[in-house]
């Protein structure tokens, strides 16, 4: 984490594009409210996705035979006793 915030820090302090250390303010798009709506909207989209798969639908990737009662007087067929 700490060698991310130093890259973010001394890489890009004028622009990871701008090896000569120009202000070029002018020229750079703004990230508030393009990229942080789309990552809002992002992150809504995912957890209304999972909050369906954990509450509505929590069995939906479960195997049928789960649902099976087991009996422990009986071996299943597939497990060979030795």
């Amino acid at each position: 984490m700490v060698l991310s915030l130093l890259h973010f820090i001394f890489l890009h302090e004028h622009g990871s594009t701008n090896p000569l250390g120009i202000n070029m303010a002018n020229d750079m798009c703004v990230f508030i409210p393009y990229y942080l709506i789309k990552d809002v909207y992002f992150l809504i989209f995912i957890s209304i996705f999972m909050g369906i798969l954990l509450f509505i639908v929590p069995d939906v990737f479960s195997h049928p035979d789960n649902y099976n009662h087991a009996n422990f007087l009986v071996t299943p067929n597939h497990i060979i006793p030795e």
